[in-house]
């Protein structure tokens, strides 16, 4: 399955935040994947300003109509 497209359509898309993609094959980067404990790619994971996780989704890409508008 090939995610990046799926990937950059939300990013494009979705209007409700900020959209941070993390590429967690650098090594460098994969502290903060195992920080967020993402386990398997890819993982989706959408917070309120807080920092605070509200939902996650792993193996695919939510549906931006599944996604919320947060308020900043």
């Amino acid at each position: 399955m090939l995610v990046s497209p799926a990937v950059r359509g939300l990013e494009a898309e979705w209007q409700g935040g900020n959209f941070l993609r993390l590429n967690v094959g650098y090594e460098r980067i994969r502290a903060i994947g195992d920080s967020l404990q993402v386990t398997r790619t890819p993982t989706f994971i959408l917070f309120n300003a807080q920092g605070q996780e509200l939902q996650r989704w792993i193996g695919e890409a939510p549906a931006l109509d599944r996604l919320p508008t947060l308020t900043r």
